[in-house]
Order: C-alpha cells, then structure tokens, then sequence
C-alpha cells in the first residue's frame, strides 16, 4: 500500500530518508543479501489514487526506485515529469509502497480485449522467478567479473500507457505489480532479468483476496541497469 502524507508537512526530511533508502540499497544490491532482499515479497500494490495524481503530470514512464528501510526491501514511484523537475509532493506524485509479503488468488478474469499478454505466460514469468530467482542472480554474479556486466537494477521503468490501459474508471480500481523473468532482447540488452507485470484486479467485497485479471504487457518494464540510466533518475 502507498504512505499518505500531508503534502507540506516533512517533504524534505522524507525525501531525505527516501534517498537513503535507495543509497543502501545500491551498497548492499551486488552482495549475496540483496536476493533475500528481492525473493521476501512478490511486488506492490498501484490504487487508482496514484494514477491520477501521475496522470496529472502527463507522464511517458514511472519510475520505480529499490530501498531498504528498517531491513525491509521498499519501492519508492514517482513519475519521470516529477522526477525530471525534482518537484516531488510525498503521498501525492512520489509514494512509498510496502513489499507485498502474500498473496491471495481468486479465479481468473483475464479478458482479451485488454492487454497483449496471455495469462500462460505472465504466469510462466512469474513461476520463473519464483523457481529461478536464485540461479539467475548467480548468473549475474559470474558475469560481475566482467566489466559493464552483471550489475543489479537499481530502479524499473514502465510506461505510462500500459497503466492507462488497465485502470478502470472506478476508485475501487488497483493494480499489481508483481516481481518476474524476462528473457528481453532488444537491441539494448539480451538476456534473461528481472520486470514487474502489471495485473488489474478486483478486491471482493469483505474479503481481503485478489482476483487476478492477468492483462499485462510485453515490455511493460525495465530494469536498470543492465538497461542504461541516465541523469533523469534523480532520487539516485
């Protein structure tokens, strides 16, 4: 879920406290504790709140920072047109999510007319990452030696019309971000890393589960690095 704060009331010093976050995330991310850090949760929580205090910003991309707080992996969003201009207003257009630590599945909603991913796999993804978190980031450690190679994403990048295109209309509307693998090729990178899809759900009335609508995006994410990361990311 997102921190809500008074949009005046200790921006600096929560800003200031974000940055360390993401700082002790950056010391700790090629060490062997950083995938304990990725595999305690399975991803976070968007509310239609958040997306439209971004759309009103007019975004092309989220940006979605990694941080450890009191020894619990967060993730810090924000979008680029806020990020670029360093206005940030906390609980508004920069929010703080906890890592989801369970889930609950009800039955599939999946649609074909939203999205361009078939639940087949955006379950394959995400089972991927869940079996093989822990041999891809080996992987990534052998590369290490390598220069320019094997280094873990420090934040995740997805665009803003893929949240367009899943939020209902409705406040009773959320999303899912949930942590998968990715073998991309694009002519920027190759290879198999970590992405976040993206699954509309419905909560149920008195009941705390989620109902998947697996419509999620190829491409809907990418992780930086490997992808490359320039002065726009300006809460590193």
């Amino acid at each position: 879920m997102s921190e809500n704060y008074p949009p005046e009331s200790g921006t600096n010093a929560e800003i200031d406290k974000i940055r360390l976050s993401i700082d002790y995330w950056n010391q700790i991310r090629s060490t062997d504790v950083a995938l304990s850090f990725l595999t305690s949760g399975y991803g976070f929580t968007l509310e239609y709140e958040d997306f439209k205090n971004w759309e009103a910003q007019n975004p092309e991309n989220l940006h979605c920072y990694l941080g450890i707080r009191d020894l619990n992996l967060e993730f810090y969003l924000v979008d680029d047109v806020t990020d670029r201009k360093q206005n940030y207003v906390m609980g508004k257009t920069l929010v703080r999510k906890d890592f989801i630590r369970s889930l609950t599945t009800g039955p599939s909603t999946a649609s074909d007319t939203v999205g361009n991913m078939p639940e087949q796999e955006a379950d394959k993804r995400i089972v991927s990452w869940i079996l093989s978190s822990k041999s891809w980031f080996e992987s990534q450690k052998k590369q290490r030696k390598k220069p320019g190679h094997g280094e873990l994403l420090r934040l995740i990048t997805l665009p803003f019309a893929d949240l367009k295109k899943l939020m209902n209309t409705g406040d009773r509307t959320e999303l899912i971000a949930i942590l998968a693998l990715k073998n991309f090729q694009t002519a920027e990178y190759n290879g198999y890393n970590v992405e976040l899809i993206l699954t509309r759900t419905q909560i149920l009335t008195g009941q705390d589960q989620y109902t998947f609508s697996y419509q999620a995006y190829e491409d809907v994410s990418q992780p930086r690095p490997p992808f490359s990361v320039d002065g726009s990311y300006n809460l590193l």
